[in-house]
């Protein structure tokens, strides 16, 4: 389960670390007790419309994961998607 969550992450990274319309600084993930995915932007939790860029963030992730391509590795994992503000804020 490590090896494939460690794929998705890299893979979530590739993706969306390079896009500057997203503003991601930080990616991360934990196993125990389910697979959590974190997100860290360089927004102020205090910014207008960082609240609806982190709920788009995942919104987006979700699409990605949920992709044919993707499935293939989440497989039925239940899976958590925090995203973090710059003030370490969700």
């Amino acid at each position: 389960m490590i090896e494939r969550w460690m794929m998705i992450l890299d893979s979530i990274t590739d993706e969306l670390i390079g896009k500057k319309d997203y503003k991601i600084t930080l990616t991360g993930y934990s196993i125990n007790p389910e697979p959590r995915i974190d997100i860290w932007v360089s927004l102020k939790s205090s910014e207008p419309d960082s609240r609806e860029h982190g709920d788009n963030i995942e919104k987006v992730l979700k699409e990605y994961l949920n992709s044919k391509e993707m499935q293939k590795l989440v497989k039925n994992d239940s899976y958590k998607i925090n995203v973090y503000s710059k003030d370490k804020k969700k």
